[in-house]
């Protein structure tokens, strides 16, 4: 489970971006114009970590649900940029996707080692996989989709996201997103 914003340290682990937005007569304006004379920038932070929002739910044009996240926090990992509260390829749905395919683990944390985007991803991905045909995609699709979350996961998820448990959401992938969503909006947002 993700903690919720503020956390420590995060701004010590901040970046300043310089926007093109200028106050002037307690007004701002974004692409002033150059005529405005007591235009002056400011500054926002920015985190570094970045909390992966593509859901487990989403797949390429192969096909495969999770793929795109796995890329995505694996590619962030790699990089020195995923969040904390994030495995760059865990044991839940990573390593089903990449036993569900038949590639092995350290060939593809190597090959994303090289920062390839998505669709040379999935052009490894091609290359690599010993079990990438019509009934193998299916299988682990079904295998992502049906994956249900204990009743302990869905009430705690329920609960830091600020939702009721209703018991009406049960997939890991609602959970999931509902999950993501609210440690985005706390890291980026409140």
């Amino acid at each position: 489970m993700h903690s919720d914003f503020p956390r420590s340290g995060q701004g010590q682990n901040a970046i300043y971006e310089k926007k093109k937005t200028y106050h002037f007569d307690d007004h701002f304006f974004c692409n002033a114009q150059p005529s405005c004379y007591s235009a002056a920038p400011y500054y926002t932070i920015m985190s570094q970590s970045i909390v992966p929002t593509i859901s487990s739910g989403t797949a390429g044009p192969l096909g495969i649900l999770h793929l795109p996240r796995l890329w995505q926090k694996a590619s962030l990992a790699a990089a020195g940029k995923l969040h904390s509260d994030y495995p760059g390829c865990g044991m839940g749905y990573d390593q089903m996707v990449l036993d569900g395919l038949g590639i092995e683990r350290e060939a593809f944390l190597a090959f994303i080692a090289t920062k390839p985007t998505y669709v040379q991803t999935e052009v490894w991905v091609k290359a690599n996989a010993t079990k990438l045909n019509a009934e193998s995609v299916a299988a682990l699709n079904a295998a992502i989709t049906g994956y249900i979350h204990s009743d302990e996961t869905r009430t705690g998820i329920c609960s830091a996201v600020g939702r009721a448990d209703d018991g009406s959401i049960r997939d890991a992938i609602n959970l999931n997103n509902l999950d993501d969503w609210n440690t985005f909006h706390g890291q980026e947002l409140a």
